[in-house]
């Protein structure tokens, strides 16, 4: 977007100097010599940086043209300009958002200098306003799906607190309902969305970390601290901190946090220097908090010290027809990244997510359509698929001894996997399941039997030595 200034005084001698003088320097300039005139052309040529002379002719003045400015844009940066007037004028003018001022006669060179300062001001808050859309299409209320009535109310709720920086949020709930997710719309679609997200999971780094990784520390306040270390609560400053799972910060750590949130300051290990911070604090837990407070494993004090805003997910079971929205998300993604596009959801499919209780929630119904993708052939998810890989997912919880081995579970490594290898492994649990009986194991699989065997061909599965497998398990059992 072309940078406009527009200058508006009524000397036309001092007005052209001024336009003069910024058009050196490669500035689209326009110009106005009263007040009147200046409204009309802000209005039409919507310029990025007016200067205004307080002394202009006509009804109204300098300050009453700011004035209006700022009630329809008030981010907009104007530069008061004048000769005459009164330092008690041109206090008013800083008060109702002037960025500047500057006297007569004008001095050129600082003009430029403010001039610069006020465009720079303007690109920055551009970038910010990018960098919010950007972030508000990624992690935005608007990604968060479910048109039931008990998510709706829960966003209205999530979008007023993202309105207050300073309020902390505390988001309970059951395992795989989205708090993260959750934490970052908050944070995207707050005030303080171009600043940092720090997180971190309090249950997965270990009790003699948790302190370091918080805090920070100084060289020396430990034997392997060979430098210093900034901590996660500066890297959060003037934005938002996430504690996940906080039911699992140890609770020799909870007093120390707690004077942070009251004296928002803080002290890095072996270091005396105090560190001033400012952050909206999130934090998240699918315990109950009020259970542990009663069993003496969580301070009291920083209970109620974090529940200011309460937000509980509801569980997936407990959305209604939710599942079946988030379902065809999930399977046009899921297409894209296996290269199948246009899969689709039967009647009789749409019945069984509906019918099931999702102890995973939203995570498990990811898990369960990806599994249900690989077994269908064709681009169609019946309810057969989803019945097969529920199955699989169950049989695992209840720790049946004929589906314990890890193709059958299903277990993805730390490390991953490939499609091929889950495919593969899919391929071996049938096996196992009918002994070696490739006509059966294809009938599982909803396959033909000529697509399974190339498939065995192309992994170079052994039928025989799978079958061989399972026997010597049953003897040895």
């Amino acid at each position: 977007m072309a940078q406009i200034v527009q200058v508006v005084d009524d000397d036309p001698d001092v007005r052209h100097l001024i336009a003069e003088t910024l058009r050196h320097h490669h500035l689209n300039v326009i110009e106005a010599e009263d007040a009147a005139s200046g409204w009309q052309q802000f209005q039409s040529e919507q310029p990025t940086l007016s200067i205004v002379d307080i002394g202009l002719p006509g009804k109204e003045n300098g300050i009453d043209l700011l004035r209006r400015i700022h009630q329809v844009h008030k981010e907009h940066p104007v530069l008061i300009v004048s000769g005459e007037a009164s330092p008690q004028q041109a206090v008013e003018a800083m008060k109702l958002g002037a960025y500047d001022y500057l006297g007569k006669p004008v001095n050129f060179e600082k003009l430029k200098l403010l001039v610069d300062r006020g465009l720079e001001t303007v690109r920055r808050h551009r970038s910010i306003e990018r960098m919010r859309a950007t972030l508000q299409t990624e992690y935005g209320f608007e990604q968060l799906l479910g048109s039931s009535s008990i998510f709706q109310e829960l966003i209205v709720a999530a979008k007023r607190v993202a309105e207050v920086p300073a309020a902390s949020v505390l988001l309970t709930g059951e395992s795989g309902t989205g708090k993260e997710l959750f934490a970052r719309a908050i944070h995207c679609s707050s005030l303080l969305a171009h600043e940092a997200f720090v997180e971190i999971n309090c249950a997965a780094v270990p009790e003699t970390l948790l302190e370091a990784e918080l805090f920070g520390y100084e060289k020396g306040a430990f034997t392997d601290a060979k430098q210093r270390k900034s901590g996660l609560l500066e890297e959060a400053n003037r934005g938002t901190l996430f504690l996940d799972e906080i039911g699992d910060i140890p609770f020799s750590l909870q007093a120390k946090f707690l004077h942070v949130l009251e004296e928002r300051s803080f002290r890095r290990l072996g270091g005396t220097q105090v560190i001033h911070v400012q952050f909206r604090l999130v934090v998240a837990t699918n315990a109950n908090l009020e259970k542990l407070v009663a069993a003496k494993k969580f301070r009291e004090d920083l209970y109620y010290r974090l529940n200011v805003i309460h937000l509980h997910l509801p569980p997936l079971r407990e959305r209604g027809n939710d599942v079946i929205e988030i379902a065809h998300c999930f399977l046009k993604d899921i297409g894209q990244d296996f290269g199948r596009a246009d899969l689709t959801l039967t009647p009789s499919g749409e019945q069984v997510l509906l019918s099931h209780s999702w102890p995973g929630n939203v995570r498990e119904l990811k898990n369960i359509l990806q599994r249900a993708v690989i077994l269908a052939d064709g681009n169609t998810i019946e309810d057969t698929h989803l019945a097969s890989s529920l199955h699989l997912v169950h049989t695992n919880e209840q720790q049946e001894p004929a589906l314990l081995s890890p193709a059958t579970a299903m277990i993805i490594p730390p490390e991953g996997m490939s499609m091929d290898e889950m495919e593969c492994m899919l391929i071996q649990s049938a096996l196992r399941q009918t002994k070696g009986n490739v006509t059966a194991a294809a009938r599982l699989l909803k396959m033909s039997r000529e697509k399974l065997r190339y498939r065995i061909r192309k992994f170079g599965l052994r039928v025989m030595e799978l079958s061989q497998d399972l026997k010597e398990n049953s003897d040895d059992a």
